[in-house]
């Protein structure tokens, strides 16, 4: 009796196993090279520098020293108060525009870690703390300095408490898109442990 014909394979099932792993690879390193590849982050943060508290940071966007971070029932440079069971987590921040043009504080400058932030973990405003009403505008070469605040719920730090602010670190690339130019590949530039202190 005759063998019964034996349909063609389609499709995935054509291509070998070894094949398919190694594309598989290959497409998952082309989605991490846009991050800079795997663990780059976490990779850098390992190999950052710690640094003491006012100890300067410099990277091609700014100049940064980490003064302290505070605990208040206040918004820095204001007299608004928490809401009940809220507080405010105020990084301050002496900061140097390096570049040669006016440009805005980075919400996403600093990484705060070692309390329990709501997402998204950015902080929730900024505050150029020798005029509090203006906008965090940096001029190139004048220091200012800037409360990064986060609004956490009450207890959830306490006077005392260890945390850690990471700076990050871009490269500047000329935009694609546009005139100007866009900053890529954040990664921690140096790291600062602090101890909280309670302002009011």
């Amino acid at each position: 009796m005759a063998a019964e014909p034996v349909a063609p394979r389609r499709g995935l099932a054509r291509i070998p196993w070894a094949v398919r792993i190694l594309a598989l690879v290959v497409l998952a390193a082309l989605a991490a090279w846009p991050l800079g590849g795997w663990d780059t982050v976490a990779r850098g943060e390992r190999q950052a520098p710690v640094l003491e508290p006012g100890e300067v940071h410099e990277s091609a966007q700014f100049a940064s020293s980490v003064e302290r971070v505070e605990l208040s029932r206040l918004r820095p440079g204001t007299t608004l108060e928490a809401d009940s069971g809220r507080a405010y987590l105020a990084v301050v921040v002496r900061l140097e525009n390096r570049l040669e043009q006016t440009q805005p504080g980075r919400s996403d400058l600093l990484r705060l870690s070692g309390v329990p932030l709501e997402e998204p973990a950015r902080p929730g405003s900024l505050v150029l703390l020798d005029d509090p009403g203006a906008f965090p505008e940096l001029q190139p070469g004048i220091p200012a300095r800037l409360a990064y605040v986060w609004e956490i719920a009450e207890g959830d730090a306490a006077a005392g408490d260890e945390v850690e602010v990471a700076i990050i670190d871009r490269d500047r690339a000329r935009s694609q898109v546009g005139a100007g130019e866009i900053w890529l590949n954040p990664r921690v530039g140096a790291r600062v442990p602090l101890e909280i202190e309670a302002t009011g």
